[in-house]
């Protein structure tokens, strides 16, 4: 069966990404990034400034929402937040700041910012939109994502890119502490049935994630559970540490069988869509005499991969599950400037002109 990312289009490095918005950014193009901390946040706009002949404008969304942050964190969004405008007045470029809502709980603002950013008409004048997931959180980046598939599959009909600075380095100097109730992500709490078959469950294995990995066990109470593990990936051995780090989970609560575990390339995201939608397939096909599985998603990796879990979830109408953190903090014997200097800036194209 033919699936929509069956063919694609991703770029790899600075070279690969500026190469690509040379020709793109001949068009007005709007920027979508975040307002926080991860100093990764300017170098993609940086590269696609570069490049542009048209009119660039930036949209920076505020996503600490007034929280008490740490000296360090708060200088690094300072510098950030710098280093944006002092791009953006270089190369005549537009910043604009969408403000944290007034939500009940945090987990909601993601959905209430997308749904303010469509009905503001950020859309009405730009062909070519681009949404850098490097600082922005999964709670976030996930609706906002989806909204704009939609509307490039309905009237306004442009352009959606995604871009990320990937750096394993960087992700595993974020500490995430404390955990939210698990809920589904904004948009993707799935097709309800009251007829499933089975609960199988699929999360992206990934470093310090025992408690959230847990809390979404309890919370799911899967039938089966298949594993998502980096291979191939930078580091060979990875798959085998990730098993060693989560052995209690993985291999002596769930006893998840070799045969059951899932392989995904740790840098494509197109990679791991394609695995998750065959999977899907497969088991739908085999438990059709019994009716419908229900399909539960979660990703605890890079932020890269998780597009890969959007992606299908999109597509198939799945649900993904999300444990948010209740505050971010930053390991104090790393320094994140420097990491950011060794990224790999990843774009990627989801909808528009390349798939008519």
């Amino acid at each position: 069966m033919s699936t929509r990312w069956s063919r694609y289009v991703r770029t790899t490095g600075d070279d690969a990404f500026r190469n690509l918005w040379s020709e793109l950014a001949s068009e007005p193009t709007l920027v979508i990034l975040g307002g926080g901390f991860d100093p990764r946040v300017p170098r993609a706009l940086a590269l696609l400034t570069e490049v542009a002949s048209a009119a660039t404008r930036v949209l920076r969304l505020d996503i600490e929402g007034g929280q008490e942050a740490e000296p360090g964190m708060l200088e690094l969004a300072e510098a950030n937040r710098e280093a944006v405008d002092a791009i953006a007045k270089s190369t005549g470029a537009c910043v604009v700041e969408q403000d944290f809502p007034e939500v009940h709980t945090r987990r909601s603002a993601g959905i209430t910012m997308s749904r303010a950013f469509h009905e503001a008409g950020h859309l009405d004048d730009v062909r070519q939109v681009v949404v850098d997931i490097s600082g922005l959180p999964r709670s976030v980046y996930f609706p906002f994502i989806r909204g704009l598939l939609m509307a490039a599959d309905g009237a306004w009909g442009g352009n959606v890119h995604v871009v990320a600075s990937d750096s394993a380095e960087i992700d595993a100097a974020i500490i995430e502490e404390g955990a939210e109730d698990p809920r589904a992500l904004g948009g993707f709490a799935g097709k309800s049935s009251d007829e499933s078959a089975a609960t199988i469950w699929v999360p992206v294995i990934g470093e310090g994630m025992s408690q959230q990995l847990s809390a979404l066990l309890e919370a799911i109470g899967p039938d089966e559970v298949v594993p998502v593990l980096p291979f191939p990936a930078r580091n060979p051995r990875r798959g085998d540490d990730l098993l060693l780090e989560h052995q209690e989970l993985l291999l002596d609560r769930l006893v998840v069988e070799p045969r059951n575990y899932l392989y995904a390339s740790e840098s494509n995201p197109f990679d791991l869509y394609r695995a998750i939608t065959d999977l899907r397939n497969r088991y739908q096909e085999a438990l059709r005499p019994l009716g419908t599985a229900r399909f539960v998603l979660s990703t605890h990796s890079s932020k890269l991969l998780s597009i890969g879990v959007l992606l299908a979830a999109y597509e198939a109408g799945l649900e993904v599950m999300h444990v948010s953190p209740s505050r971010y903090g930053v390991r104090q014997d790393v320094n994140l400037a420097e990491l950011a200097d060794r990224c790999t800036t990843t774009g990627l194209w989801l909808a528009g002109d390349a798939y008519r």
